[in-house]
């Protein structure tokens, strides 16, 4: 049978199923079958990131890769400054020189920079920085 071209059949399958879905089980007795109970799921907490002691960095002109700091697994910023008037351009890479990202390009003076990226797997770390005069990165 159709009524206004829905079939009835299927408009009471529909009906069936979310009144089946909106309605507990019980049994004839009003108990709620334990088969039926859904069990509560487990609370696990994430593990919490590892904390970040603060990396400070800073040079003049060009240079290259930078000393080796650790830097722990999770979300961390990098702010930076440049004095210079050309291209100042910061890339982190891990210790063995895998490329990881780019951190900074930004042409002429600038304070106030800042990049936030995720950091997959604690370790060695270094950036290798292009400049022309006073910079600073700090990263927590």
């Amino acid at each position: 049978m159709k009524l206004k071209g829905v079939d009835m059949r299927l408009a009471a399958i529909a009906i069936l199923t979310i009144a089946t879905a909106c309605t507990p089980l019980t049994t004839p007795s009003g108990a709620t079958p334990a088969a039926a109970k859904t069990p509560a799921p487990s609370a696990s907490p994430a593990a919490p990131l590892a904390a970040q002691e603060p990396v400070n960095l800073s040079g003049t002109g060009r240079t290259g890769l930078t000393r080796t700091f650790k830097l722990a697994a999770g979300r961390r910023t990098f702010t930076g400054s440049h004095t210079g008037k050309m291209n100042f351009s910061a890339v982190l890479k891990a210790a063995d020189g895998e490329y990881i990202t780019l951190v900074f390009n930004k042409v002429g003076p600038s304070s106030g920079l800042t990049y936030t990226t995720m950091v997959d797997k604690a370790g060695d770390y270094v950036l290798d920085v292009e400049a022309d005069g006073d910079w600073t990165v700090s990263i927590e």
